[in-house]
């Protein structure tokens, strides 16, 4: 955000939604369409629009000298590779999560994957207050301000961890990009009621994108699934008609070994009975 506009930066940061794609694509064998990868960009751009709407609404207050001057001192090729870098690794960590849960040779449960994540959060976390926050809490206490709202924010979050993860085990990665968008547009028209706040053609024109771009995701999807389907089908009938093959193969070598060895016996008897009877 120092190197480059806001702007600028809610455009290009919904580039992790195509880079999750891409790893899952290479990291997990997930089939995706060409349809689905313009769903995907459509709810990148309608994404940021909805926060270009808000950013606009903010940016009213704000002087255009001080904008001016911020501007100048921008680079905005290290913006682009630091956002590059930052889209790469959420992709990666969220894609690794899905590789995780549903492919990993020790199959533990969510929850122990939980505990996994929040024993490094806890870890960082303690990091951080001694270096920055050691004098407040050694004043206040560590759990200075927590009043009930902020507890009740704290169970949401953990809440959400939970269902997080529960998507990314029997859903994926790309539809939990899908959720945070469409979470994005149900929060704004929430803050209308809630917060007074007011509705732009910017956030109308991102959240038909949102909405266009989840309905030709999940409709590219089930023409896929019904593809492999087929495919899936198509290979059993394949399989049924070998094994048939087979069994009628055996059955005609069984009955003639059992032609074979009825004239064998025959022929025994034959002889035995020229041999008794000379």
């Amino acid at each position: 955000l120092a190197n480059l506009s806001v702007g600028m930066y809610q455009v290009t940061n919904q580039g992790k939604l195509l880079t999750t794609a891409l790893l899952s694509r290479i990291m997990l064998k997930n089939k995706i369409s060409g349809m689905q990868y313009v769903s995907i960009a459509l709810l990148g751009f309608g994404v940021a629009f909805i926060h270009l709407s808000e950013y606009h609404a903010k940016e009213e207050s704000v002087s255009t000298a001080s904008s001016a001057t911020t501007a100048t001192k921008q680079n905005q090729i290290l913006g682009l590779m630091s956002v590059l870098v930052c889209c790469l690794t959420s992709s990666f960590s969220g894609v690794y999560f899905e590789f995780i849960l549903k492919k990993s040779p020790t199959q533990l449960s969510v929850h122990c994957r939980n505990f996994h994540l929040a024993s490094w959060s806890f870890f960082l976390a303690t990091v951080h207050i001694l270096l920055y926050d050691n004098d407040q809490v050694m004043q206040y206490g560590l759990f200075h301000g927590f009043d009930i709202y902020v507890v009740l924010v704290v169970v949401a979050q953990g809440m959400t961890g939970f269902v997080v993860s529960m998507m990314i085990k029997y859903a994926d990665t790309v539809l939990k990009g899908f959720a945070i968008s469409i979470a994005a547009v149900l929060a704004t028209l929430l803050s209308v009621p809630l917060f007074g706040a007011h509705i732009s053609s910017s956030f109308v024109a991102g959240a038909l994108m949102v909405v266009s771009a989840v309905k030709m995701y999940s409709h590219y999807g089930i023409k896929i699934e019904e593809s492999n389907s087929k495919k899936d089908a198509e290979n059993k009938d394949e399989e049924i008609g070998l094994i048939s093959k087979e069994k009628e193969e055996q059955n005609e070598s069984s009955s003639a070994l059992g032609s074979d060895n009825r004239g064998d016996k025959r022929g025994a008897n034959h002889r035995r009975k020229l041999v008794q009877n000379p």
